[in-house]
């Protein structure tokens, strides 16, 4: 019983201070989990070391150690917070909203393939052919008993408008685009904060849709020192002393875009033509799967590679004409990393996408707007707002 405690103790520690290192704001394309400085490898790899370590200790929570934590976790420990979740990303999304929600979010999905085995844990062996909320849901629920978690088999596209609006956010992924744009839509009608994620091999993306979103943030107050009496004229009279250990609370509000005005930019305009070389080229490769996935009904196969791959390129300069962009933006070898769900990719995509969730619900610090997009081959995760008027 002793060690048990230990175990718990040490963990809700570790996880008090991933909670304290919860991403700071970004502004333009500043590294997501960087304040202030242009993406760099090591600090995504830092930010990877933080998320991982939240998502499997918090799994080990039990009252009353959740009484260790500090916001924004805590925060959501209480009713009436819900959300709907549809097969996230990664594991560690469903630890982090396990350990999140208290109110019984329903989860929707298609049928396992082998495929799952390989992208999360929480499928069983033998679930071949199963629905997957139904064959994640016993695990999914271990992880914090404290929590309810239901299986919904029935599918999204059949859910009348009413549905979504006993939620409080909703998550989507592995859906096709036109569903996305469906359900954030009416989202943004009802003022439901809305959530979208996925995974194509070495990529991954996340979308957040907040509406008029309100927050707060510390900010560490600086206050007027005393004058000096040796430098009364010189420039250390006039400045202001900060200190670090006073901080105050700022209420700031931030308007978020819909998904559909993010994906319609024409890219022919002049001020979209000037921010073309700063946007990420994984938009474009999103824009290359979610045309595939809706064509063939499905994302591109390992055991169809060939065949799939011819038909990613074609869609590739096909679209990127279309948008009047050079299909050069995406390089001809780009079919050999964006096959089936790395479970490291999804790790971190999953990471963040569940940390956004946190900080929305919380309404504690700066939120991304409104996309995040990560490079598993260069280790770098970049946000940026796009569709912005």
């Amino acid at each position: 019983m002793h060690v048990k405690s230990l175990v718990r103790v040490a963990a809700a520690a570790v996880v008090r201070v991933a909670a304290a290192a919860v991403v700071p704001p970004c502004c333009g394309r500043r590294c997501a989990p960087c304040c202030g400085r242009r993406c760099a490898p090591c600090c995504c790899r830092a930010a990877v070391v933080r998320l991982a370590a939240a998502a499997v200790l918090c799994a080990l929570l039990r009252p009353p150690l959740c009484a260790l934590l500090r916001p924004p976790l805590c925060a959501l420990l209480r009713p009436p917070l819900r959300c709907a979740v549809v097969r996230l990303a990664a594991a560690a999304v469903v630890r982090l909203a396990a350990a999140a929600v208290v109110n019984p979010p329903p989860c929707y999905d298609p049928q396992v393939t082998q495929e799952d085995s390989r992208a999360q844990f929480l499928i069983p062996a033998g679930s071949l052919g199963q629905k997957r909320a139904q064959a994640s849901l016993e695990r999914a629920q271990n992880l914090n008993p404290m929590v309810g978690v239901q299986a919904d088999t029935e599918t999204l596209e059949d859910k009348a408008e009413d549905f979504f609006t006993q939620f409080d956010a909703v998550c989507l992924t592995c859906c096709p685009r036109d569903l996305l744009v469906k359900v954030d839509q009416i989202c943004h009608k009802h003022g439901i904060k809305f959530f979208a994620g996925d995974v194509f091999g070495y990529h991954g993306y996340m979308f957040a849709d907040l509406g008029e979103h309100e927050f707060v943030e510390e900010k560490v107050k600086a206050a007027k020192s005393k004058p000096n009496p040796e430098a009364e004229d010189g420039p250390d009279a006039k400045k202001a002393k900060i200190d670090p250990t006073e901080t105050t609370m700022v209420k700031k509000t931030v308007q978020f875009c819909q998904l559909k005005d993010a994906l319609e930019i024409d890219w022919r305009s002049e001020k979209a033509r000037a921010a073309l070389k700063k946007t990420p080229a994984d938009l474009f490769l999103f824009h290359v799967i979610m045309k595939f996935r809706t064509d063939k009904g499905r994302d591109p196969l390992p055991g169809s590679f060939q065949e799939d791959s011819d038909l990613l390129v074609q869609i590739r300069n096909d679209l990127l004409d279309s948008l009047g962009i050079s299909p050069d933006l995406l390089p001809e070898d780009f079919t050999s990393y964006c096959f089936s769900e790395m479970a490291p990719v999804c790790a971190v995509v999953g990471g963040v996408l569940a940390q956004e969730i946190v900080k929305a619900l919380s309404q504690r610090d700066a939120p991304h707007n409104n996309f995040f997009f990560f490079d598993g081959i260069k280790s770098s995760g970049l946000v940026d707002c796009l569709g912005a008027k």
